[in-house]
């Protein structure tokens, strides 16, 4: 679409990699920005929960106030691409040049909700993480892998069962060797 090549590109990324991240920072930014607006003004923490879970499973849609880019698009490749970032050699220098800042703030604001809901819950991090991995390859599933999710790509499905997965190991969690 932008009528150049594949060189220009790399005059300003590195790699293909680099480029990744590029957009692997500007979607969790765009969706923390998003995750902000939609706890304002909520005092429950419960529909705090439900609100972020909602806005995690959406099927993203373009927005005209951002013309640059097609936030469809770009969630349809990070749900493609989500786990190339993490799994590569240099992953240690990259965390500490910074380039998980923007998925770990994501997943400390989802964390810090999870902990309003039950302060003893000690996992609260793992299970940021786990609900964000899981709802990407159950949307690839759902698309591509069909028998291995819900078989149906319905947003408020996946929103129901990763709320619900959320709230009920939340709210029961007993410590380990306790009944």
């Amino acid at each position: 679409q932008i009528e150049t090549t594949e060189s220009t590109i790399y005059r300003y990324f590195e790699s293909k990699n680099q480029l990744l991240f590029y957009f692997f920072n500007y979607y969790w930014s765009w969706m923390e920005f998003q995750l902000n607006f939609c706890l304002a003004n909520v005092s429950d923490n419960k529909v705090k929960l439900q609100n972020a879970i909602r806005l995690i499973t959406r099927t993203s849609e373009n927005d005209p106030a951002t013309p640059f880019i097609d936030e469809n698009v770009l969630q349809k490749m990070l749900i493609l691409e989500s786990s190339k970032p993490f799994f590569t050699k240099k992953v240690d220098a990259e965390n500490k040049m910074g380039y998980f800042f923007q998925y770990k703030n994501f997943v400390g604001k989802l964390s810090d909700i999870i902990e309003s809901i039950n302060p003893k819950y000690p996992h609260s991090k793992a299970l940021s993480t786990t609900i964000l991995e899981s709802i990407f390859h159950q949307k690839f599933y759902a698309q591509h892998l069909p028998s291995l999710s819900v078989n149906d790509s319905q947003d408020i499905i996946l929103e129901d069962f990763f709320y619900q997965l959320a709230i009920n190991t939340i709210l029961n969690y007993k410590p380990h060797g306790k009944n």
